[in-house]
């Protein structure tokens, strides 16, 4: 199949030929070219020639350094979020000095404005941002107690920007969700924070304790002044981190993983072999293993230290939850759904193609759109057609400047109202051979775009 796409590029006309084929066996592909924008934070201007906005791909700020606190980090969280026509992210700014504190900035964009900077947040990991429905920006912030000591002790700060859909990032209201321990007590706060927002305001956030193999909620509207507590599970027997929360009909739902410290031979480990669902309602919580690998050979060997992946957890227009899995022992991405009143979820295999390392959810006119990424390559898939396009990154960015990516999504789960135009996506650079100079890109994709090619 031969396609060929005219395109309005820095002024002038450039004529791109791409062609692609299918087996009968594979998801159907073609491989789609958009408008270039400029490599500085400068926004693009990008129109499709015949059918209006496509996509479009433009460098932005990054952090300096690889380590732990790093934009890239904590593949759960919500770090991207659009209120009308502004869009809101954040930057961790760091150094290579363990014995200090980063600064979370956050940055805006309105139209085809540059990027703003504002507010700076003192932290040691990436935190969450989430927009309500008012246009204030809420976000939800690590903060180390003493640094030098140990970097993953400390408090959950809480930061309100009540004028952001005005334009103003400065100025917030702060306060403390969750304080450092007293002395040399347990952890009270993990690092790995989840956060979302629901559509009726309500801010809720989700962490694991090892101290009693725990999982925690924290819940508050956004007019509220209090935040509320629960507890999900305990005595859970393994440590499950890197959760998902989300507020749903009558309670709320979290998704997690497996995150155990072991020593074997005086080395250390971290197995990940569980993906556990919790979920409340009037009756309390329970929870469920949705993939369990423990007794898996690769498991029981130590061959292989992770062997499942939590990519989304998902609320539809109808109510229905979605949770994607990677099974890495039969190497197959899992689309797990259900009413939340049921008990039984269907599962589905997605026919990803080789190499998929995360894959996201988009739902748009009631039809759910998977978003893969690979190390250097990005795809859309209808859910139910199967029809796949790969977006032509290098066409924009040059050759090998988009890798090692961890993709976050602009979705209602961080208050972006599903009313929007455009699905807005960061592309942050995990390869820790890519820094200093390490290059990370916001992908700005048209959602007319995503259905007319994928119908």
């Amino acid at each position: 199949m031969k396609l060929q796409i005219v395109l309005s590029l820095l002024g002038g006309i450039v004529v791109l030929a791409c062609s692609s084929s299918a087996s009968p066996a594979e998801p159907k592909v073609k491989e789609s070219v958009a408008t270039q924008t400029t490599n500085t934070p400068v926004a693009p201007t990008a129109t499709h020639a015949t059918r209006g906005f496509t996509y479009s791909l433009e460098k932005i700020p990054g952090s300096l350094n690889h380590s732990p606190d790093a934009t890239w980090w904590g593949y759960n969280q919500s770090k991207i979020a659009r209120y009308g026509d502004t869009v809101f992210t954040y930057v961790v700014h760091n150094d290579n000095d363990p014995a200090t504190k980063s600064l979370m900035t956050l940055y805006k964009k309105t139209g085809e404005d540059p990027w703003e900077q504002g507010a700076s947040l003192p932290c040691s990991r990436p935190g969450n941002i989430l927009i309500d429905s008012n246009g204030g920006l809420h976000a939800l912030v690590f903060d180390p107690e003493d640094i030098l000591a140990n970097d993953s002790l400390g408090s959950l700060e809480y930061y309100y920007f009540p004028q952001a859909s005005n334009g103003d990032i400065d100025t917030f209201i702060h306060t403390t969700v969750v304080p450092a321990p007293s002395g040399n007590g347990n952890q009270t706060v993990n690092i790995r924070i989840g956060a979302s927002i629901g559509q009726d305001d309500t801010i809720v956030l989700a962490f694991g304790l090892h101290s009693n193999t725990s999982e925690h909620l924290y819940y508050k509207k956004t007019s509220g002044l209090e935040w509320n507590h629960l507890i999900a599970g305990v005595n859970l027997g393994h440590d499950f981190y890197y959760p998902y929360p989300l507020v749903i009909d009558s309670g709320y739902a979290i998704l997690a993983i497996q995150d155990d410290y072991v020593e074997i031979d005086g080395q250390a480990n971290n197995p990940y072999h569980i993906a556990a669902y919790f979920q409340s309602n009037e009756h309390g919580w329970s929870n469920e293993y949705l993939l369990d690998n423990t007794q898996s050979s690769q498991a029981l060997t130590h061959s292989q230290w992770q062997t499942v992946d939590i990519s989304d957890l998902y609320l539809d227009t109808d109510g229905g939850i979605h949770v994607v899995l990677q099974d890495r022992v039969t190497e197959k991405w899992l689309h797990y759904k259900k009413a939340f009143a049921d008990n039984d979820w269907t599962i589905s295999t997605i026919n990803t193609p080789g190499g998929v390392n995360w894959v996201r959810l988009i739902e748009i006119e009631g039809t759910l759109y998977y978003m893969m990424s690979s190390w250097r390559e990005f795809r859309l898939m209808n859910s139910n057609t199967e029809k796949m396009v790969k977006l032509d990154l290098e066409s924009l960015a040059g050759k090998r400047q988009v890798e090692g990516m961890y993709p976050y999504v602009a979705s209602p789960r961080t208050g972006t109202s599903a009313a929007s135009k455009f699905v807005d996506i960061l592309l942050l650079n995990g390869s820790s051979d890519a820094y200093p100079n390490g290059s990370n890109y916001y992908l700005k994709i048209g959602k007319d775009y995503i259905v007319q090619e994928l119908q």
